[in-house]
């Protein structure tokens, strides 16, 4: 719900929860007392096609990790029931890029060891993909940053502190406006004095606010 109220703006809002043609809009008196039921009727039907067709189009794209998904399609019908009693979360038109680098250096790609780490990741893509939001999942390369266009194209981006350390090694800044970190862990930038995930660059490019994390934080 965090990541749903940074990412949305009144301009994107707009666009995202259903375009209105103005010429489909007419005054009371020239339709039926029902037709404003009818045509927002007509809306819904057509957005959710729209976020069919969303689902479709990054099932069809490369998942690298099959237990990924697995876990989508076994829970895809969940994720749209809720998203169905929640229109207002509706994000077409709206792209995220999801990069779980750490979850591919750590816990394999072919052979996976740690199916909770990867959870996550897929309940995440699948709550984006049910609002929507078109889902760009980068493929592991290892050592390899993907193509800048992908996070230049995003509106939002996820990623973790291996994504964030791996760009910084190219002299890549992930934009800071867009990124928001998924630490399983819980240390969530308030530790100082550790080089890998503490407040020193290329961490203090992201507020605190932009960790999500599970547990609290802790702090030496």
């Amino acid at each position: 719900p965090k990541a749903q109220e940074e990412v949305h703006d009144d301009a994107s809002n707009s666009k995202l929860r259903g375009n209105h043609d103005s010429s489909e809009v007419e005054t009371k008196h020239s339709r039926p007392d029902n037709s404003v039921d009818s045509v927002a009727g007509k809306d819904i039907g057509v957005g959710l096609l729209r976020i069919s067709d969303v689902w479709e189009k990054f099932l069809g794209s490369k998942i690298q990790v099959e237990f990924m998904r697995e876990r989508i399609l076994d829970r895809r019908k969940a994720w749209e029931d809720a998203a169905s009693r929640n229109l207002s979360l509706t994000r077409l038109g709206m792209t995220a890029v999801v990069w779980p680098y750490a979850a591919y250096l750590h816990f394999g790609v072919k052979r996976v060891w740690s199916l909770g780490e990867y959870s996550q990741w897929a309940d995440l893509c699948a709550a984006l993909l049910s609002c929507g939001v078109a889902v760009n999942l980068l493929p592991y390369q290892a050592k390899r940053l993907p193509a800048t266009s992908a996070f230049d194209e995003a509106d939002v981006i996820f990623t973790d502190y291996d994504g964030i350390q791996l760009a910084s090694s190219k002299h890549v800044l992930v934009p800071p406006a867009k990124v928001w970190l998924l630490d399983t862990f819980g240390t969530d930038g308030t530790v100082t004095n550790n080089t890998f995930f503490g407040r020193q660059l290329p961490m203090t490019n992201y507020p605190l606010r932009r960790f999500l994390s599970f547990v609290p934080g802790y702090a030496e």
